[in-house]
């Protein structure tokens, strides 16, 4: 009976992600929803139903329904620091820059070489003024995704925002570098020759 059992949870586990690969989120989250009924007796079905939950809500712009679950399968599973890095793109997302940062800084503090997670604590930390810290992190976040021309161009605004023009214009033609047909570097490299040109007025 209990091979039987998890192979049942299997096929539906199967159908959630084929829905939630296809777009179906409505069918995905009703299957998910199943599962946390259904198998409530096994751990980690319910503890990764309330992940993928989550991301689909985060998908949908459901932000409060995001929270509660993966908050659910952090509480399920204190020990997985990757978590904390949903909760903290839900603050992102809504601009509760102060919310997020916690979240992040837990999440790269388990993994401090991951240049994702340092250049979003490096965006969450400059957008709430804490930018000197913010800076340092986007740096860093460089430095590990040097191919990444979108972690140049976070680093060259927030550096132009400082009134740092030099670094500004590093950062930025660094970006458009790595991808000439950026339309975020172009636009951050324009950025920083309007932001000189009214410097030298």
């Amino acid at each position: 009976m209990e091979g039987k059992y998890i192979s049942e949870l299997d096929t539906v586990w199967e159908k959630a992600q084929k829905y939630a690969d296809s777009g179906n989120r409505d069918k995905a989250v009703q299957t998910y929803n199943y599962i946390l009924q259904r198998y409530a007796d096994v751990a980690p079905a319910v503890e990764y139903a309330h992940v993928y939950l989550a991301i689909l809500y985060i998908d949908l712009m459901e932000f409060a329904s995001a929270e509660t679950h993966i908050r659910e399968a952090i509480n399920l599973r204190p020990d997985k620091a990757v978590y904390h890095s949903f909760l903290g793109e839900i603050f992102l997302k809504q601009k509760q820059w102060d919310k997020a940062i916690p979240e992040y800084e837990i999440t790269c503090a388990a993994y401090p070489d991951n240049g994702d997670y340092v250049h979003l604590l490096g965006c969450a930390m400059c957008s709430s003024g804490k930018t000197d810290a913010g800076l340092c992190f986007l740096q860093k976040a460089c430095r590990l995704t040097p191919e990444n021309p979108n972690v140049f161009v976070d680093t060259a605004l927030s550096f132009l925002s400082s009134g740092n023009l030099s670094k500004a214009k590093e950062y930025a033609e660094e970006a458009l570098r790595l991808d000439l047909d950026s339309s975020r570097a172009k636009q951050a490299v324009q950025k920083v020759l309007n932001a000189s040109r009214e410097t030298a007025i």
